[in-house]
């Protein structure tokens, strides 16, 4: 704000000398004329009066100097306040990219890392190709001993068909007895009824009548123990049956198994043949006139040392996978099932006593921790027949439901062993019977049955 100062001096107010009269308004709005000479006479006065205007317009001046300042202070410390901001923003920013940039380099180390280590492992996984063909050998070996082995369960086999039989024959007997002693006994109450109209002249022969009762009785309790006992025998001879049975299919299993191995370490062994060759070829090449026989010699020195390291590392994960093995083994024979789970061999199952369609059911079994029940073995199909009622037909871990007719698990893998029912699936035919119930059947190991997924009904699951 700028202030303009207009100095006057007395000399102007001196020099007119002429009459003229100044004029001043009074509050009532009268007005007074004074000759110049009169303030000719109190020049003091006009003085006074102009110093007090002058001061006035100092005051003025200082006062919008003051409001001025003020208002460029504030303008300044808004600025100054706006700038630390942006200060702190560029920091915040500046943090931010120098820890994405860390990120950014931990990453790239951690890539080469794992880099480093598939390289690693596909070495060893190269040398490895001699163990296995180390290994062959011992699998022949192998496969004549399962063979002799399988010879001696099928005569075990037939040791126990021939024992079922006489024990079967046996318990016919016993059922026989049985009937004759319940004969005995309705034979023995008809004629203590008769007796027991004339009571007072036969006390003595009626004593003796409850007597052979008693005995008869005390035989009868005899017998039902040796019937239950023999019955117990049978339920374990029936086990090792089973077992038996499992054994051998297990062992056609391992056969099909090691055929497999040995065909493919058969190709692994061709291809070796192959590399055998060429490194001979290579080797060949190398003692020739026309290249320089130390070099030569230290790439082959080279070369035998990256075979001997890869050697040394599949042999230290060979080890390692054994002791795993034999872990996971130690595990699986320790696992115990909870509280209303039924074990067999290395599974928990699980029956409801409610009933849901197909997809209810397989969220109940995922959260229990489980899943429907997948079941490919015959000892497996005898477990549940053997478990379920008769009015029960559980749902299982099997269906179509992604393309018609190509049955699949719940776990992905394909279906290769069947046990469907006469006439089943029959879901071909328009019905949309997508999903698998177990069926129970007397005295055999139980059937599958194609049904519609939205049937209500109990379920079975598998951990």
């Amino acid at each position: 704000m700028a202030v303009e100062y207009h100095a006057s001096t007395l000399t102007n107010l001196e020099t007119d000398d002429s009459k003229i009269q100044y004029e001043k308004l009074t509050a009532d709005g009268n007005t007074f004329k004074f000759p110049v000479h009169a303030l000719r006479n109190s020049p003091f006065r006009v003085a006074t009066l102009f110093l007090s205007l002058l001061c006035l317009l100092l005051l003025l001046g200082v006062i919008g100097q003051s409001v001025h300042y003020q208002k460029v202070q504030q303008d300044n410390q808004n600025k100054l306040t706006a700038l630390n901001k942006n200060k702190e923003d560029l920091q915040e920013r500046l943090n931010t990219e120098q820890k994405e940039g860390k990120d950014i380099a931990t990453n790239c180390e951690q890539l080469m890392n794992t880099g480093s280590q598939l390289n690693r492992k596909r070495d060893m996984l190269y040398t490895n190709r001699y163990t296995l063909t180390e290994q062959l050998r011992d699998l022949r070996l192998s496969e004549g001993q399962l063979q002799a082995s399988q010879d001696t369960l099928e005569k075990e086999k037939a040791q126990l068909k021939a024992s079922t039989d006489q024990l079967q024959s046996v318990n016919n007997t016993l059922t026989k007895e049985r009937d004759l002693q319940q004969q005995q006994y309705v034979a023995d109450l008809q004629q203590k009824n008769d007796l027991y109209a004339s009571y007072d002249s036969v006390t003595k022969e009626r004593d003796n009548l409850q007597n052979k009762f008693n005995n008869a009785s005390r035989s009868k309790d005899e017998l039902q123990k040796k019937y239950m006992k023999l019955v117990k025998d049978l339920e374990k001879l029936q086990e090792r049956h089973n077992f038996s049975s499992y054994e051998k299919e297990k062992l056609e299993g391992s056969q099909k198994n090691l055929v497999n191995e040995i065909l493919q370490l058969k190709s692994k062994l061709d291809a070796l043949t192959i590399r055998e060759k060429a490194l001979h070829q290579n080797f060949s090449t190398a003692m020739s006139p026309s290249r320089e026989p130390a070099c030569d010699l230290q790439s082959e020195e080279r070369e035998k040392e990256k075979v001997q390291k890869i050697n040394d590392d599949l042999t230290d994960e060979r080890d390692m996978l054994q002791g795993e093995v034999q872990r996971l083994n130690a595990t699986i024979n320790g696992k115990t099932c909870q509280t209303g789970w039924r074990k067999f061999q290395y599974s928990c199952y699980f029956l409801s006593t409610v009933k849901k369609n197909w997809n209810a059911a397989r969220e109940s079994c995922q959260i229990m921790g489980a899943e429907l029940a997948i079941i490919t073995r015959r000892e497996e199909m005898r477990f549940v027949n053997n478990w379920v009622t008769k009015n029960q037909e559980p749902w299982i871990g099997l269906s179509d439901r992604g393309v018609e007719g190509q049955w699949e698990w719940v776990d992905g893998t394909p279906l290769t062993t069947t046990f469907w029912g006469t006439g089943q699936p029959n879901g071909h035919t328009g019905t949309n019977q997508d999903c698998v119930e177990f069926w129970r059947k007397a005295l055999q190991m139980g059937e599958w049955n194609d049904e519609k997924c939205s049937i209500v009904q109990t379920f079975l699951c598998e951990i």
